[in-house]
């Protein structure tokens, strides 16, 4: 009897709970004398159970382990249970070689079994082989009768040798409370998503551990009723205070949703690792992402590592182009960089706009001054009448052929004379294969102070401004005398 103790005690894996029964605190009884240690060997549905049995009935407030037998082929009518040396072994009718310790079948369920309102039920552990590789501490119900509610130790009995509904059917199990929980996230260990429920003095401390995140929150006894122990979805979203510890340092405490497998902030307060605090919605166009790496928000309440605040998006106030806002994000690592680079950038913007201001206001009195030293020029040559004309780029009958060319180039033209009644008339006809040679010209003679650019630019503007409506080279201009008589464009 000792040994085989010990072997039941390596066999629930030492497994020793209180006998907390659905809220009530039993003392242990005392054992009939009669009671005593079996093996039960349920061959139909290929369970071993390992307990205390008084007149045919498990005792109760006693350990009870239930054994799975491995291999949906083999069948336990083939099999028996053996001690040798203090060790329990399941063994082969029919193979004398084929034998293998108890222990090492895996178990279903062990713990103390007791009996409530005519139900069974075991407050322990119910193993990860059984249900999708996890592991329940906790009250299980259950049963292997036809009932549906209680357990039998007779392997043999049918339901044509009882009326009462006790013949032995395939061994269920459901949870009725849970104490700790460890397993997978929707019970499926291949994606790498641990959890655990664990029972505490109020409510159950929910825990899950993803790749980049760890999650917490205390999830109401209500919630639990109202959802499930497994319901981890409707748990999670229904908690007014998850925990998001972000394994880069960032910490987020609040309302989560779920996005493809993981969960993330939705409403809430998210630290950073780098001293800032935002507190608001998250989520959609809430968040602007920068690189995967910090996000910027345009809602809520944004508190810097120096203790100022922002509302909303504060960064709307800038008008940056794409590649200035990736410089700014590149040379950030934080949010409190990001508004201060932004201010930076943001004043060098402006003072490189005001310089060009200047400099265009500058440049442009320059001309002006300029022009007002050609104007006079002219009128300190021609008089104040045909000079103001001529820097205005203005024809006027009666203007002698140097006031003309200082309009419009005579290399442009062709030039041709002939006398009629004892005038000299002249004509200037425009040629445009004239007028880019002379421009080209020109330009070669000042090579040096990029002459030929120069030139370049004076053709085409002189074909721009013709197709914008603007002044247009004369087709033919007539001179008598040497004073301008008639202009035909």
């Amino acid at each position: 009897m000792f040994r085989f103790k010990k072997i039941l005690l390596f066999v629930i894996l030492n497994f020793t709970l209180t006998s907390v029964m659905l809220g009530q605190t039993q003392q242990q009884p005392l054992l009939p004398k009669k009671a005593k240690l079996q093996v039960i060997v349920y061959e139909k549905t290929n369970v071993i159970a390992v307990g205390t049995v008084y007149k045919k009935q498990f005792v109760e407030n006693q350990e009870i382990t239930f054994l799975e037998f491995p291999g949906k082929d083999e069948n336990l009518a083939f099999y028996y249970v053996s001690e040798r040396d203090g060790v329990f072994y399941i063994q082969n009718r029919y193979e004398k070689n084929e034998i293998r310790p108890l222990s090492s079948l895996d178990t279903i369920a062990s713990g103390i079994y007791f009996t409530k309102n005519g139900n069974a039920y075991i407050s322990g552990i119910l193993h990860s082989n059984f249900i999708n590789k996890s592991v329940y501490r906790g009250v299980i119900k259950i049963s292997n009768t036809g009932a549906g509610n209680t357990l039998t130790t007779d392997p043999d009995e049918t339901f044509y040798r009882l009326t009462s509904f006790k013949y032995t059917q395939k061994l269920k199990v459901d949870i009725e409370d849970i104490y700790f929980y460890q397993g997978y996230y929707n019970d499926y260990p291949l994606n790498n998503i641990p959890i655990i429920i664990q029972k505490q003095s109020e409510g159950y401390l929910l825990r899950m551990e993803f790749d980049d995140r760890i999650l917490e929150t205390v999830v109401s006894s209500e919630n639990i009723k109202n959802y499930g122990f497994l319901k981890f979805d409707d748990l999670i979203k229904s908690s007014q205070n998850v925990k998001l510890n972000y394994k880069n340092g960032n910490a987020f405490i609040g309302v989560v949703e779920k996005d493809d497998s993981k969960f993330t902030a939705k409403q809430g307060e998210f630290k950073f690792k780098t001293g800032e605090i935002y507190k608001g919605a998250f989520g959609g166009r809430n968040m602007v992402y920068l690189n995967g790496r910090i996000f910027v928000p345009d809602k809520g309440e944004t508190i810097f590592a120096d203790g100022a605040t922002a509302n909303g998006d504060w960064l709307k106030q800038y008008n940056f182009t794409d590649n200035e806002w990736k410089q700014i994000y590149k040379n950030s690592n934080s949010l409190t960089e990001i508004r201060d680079n932004a201010v930076r950038a943001n004043e060098e913007k402006q003072q490189k706009l005001q310089d060009e201001k200047r400099g265009k206001q500058q440049a442009q009195e320059k001309n002006k001054i300029a022009e007002q030293r050609r104007k006079q020029s002219y009128i300190d040559k021609y008089g104040e009448y045909f000079g103001s004309l001529i820097s205005e780029g203005q024809l006027e009958v009666g203007m002698s052929q140097a006031m003309v060319s200082e309009v419009w180039n005579k290399e442009f033209f062709v030039v041709s004379k002939s006398i009629r009644n004892g005038k000299t008339i002249e004509y200037w006809e425009y040629s445009k294969d004239k007028m880019q040679m002379a421009i080209l010209n020109e330009g070669a003679k000042n090579k040096d102070k990029r002459g030929s650019e120069a030139a370049l630019a004076a053709i085409y503007m002189v074909g721009l401004s013709e197709q914008l409506g603007g002044p247009t080279v004369p087709m033919t201009i007539i001179f008598t005398n040497n004073k301008l008589t008639d202009i035909y464009r």
